[in-house]
């Protein structure tokens, strides 16, 4: 979105996807906050550059992973939870990536 101000920015956006997707390649199936926020990156970054198949695909695989990490539809019995959610600085950050993720899914 950038490259309307610096028409170079437009070249550096999809030499950053490209890498970005091929790191996500080694790492999509380790469900952790990171990923899920990159998911989501990626997601707009994808879409923004016109590959809405592509993005369909990351925001489905964005809120399967949110809800294997229990941040969308959290069971009754959070214990079971994956992160350790007693810790404040995971607290913090399950719940800024689970807010952003679920807006962008919104």
């Amino acid at each position: 979105m950038y490259a309307y101000y610096e028409p170079a920015a437009y070249s550096l956006a999809h030499s950053f996807l490209h890498e970005a997707s091929q790191l996500y390649d080694a790492v999509k199936d380790v469900d952790c906050l990171t990923t899920l926020a990159s998911i989501s990156l990626m997601c707009m970054a994808w879409t923004t550059f016109g590959n809405d198949k592509i993005g369909m695909k990351l925001l489905a695989e964005s809120a399967s992973m949110a809800q294997r990490l229990h941040l969308y539809n959290v069971p009754a019995d959070t214990s079971s939870s994956p992160l350790d959610l007693q810790a404040s600085n995971i607290k913090i950050a399950a719940s800024a990536t689970a807010w952003g993720s679920f807006n962008y899914q919104m």
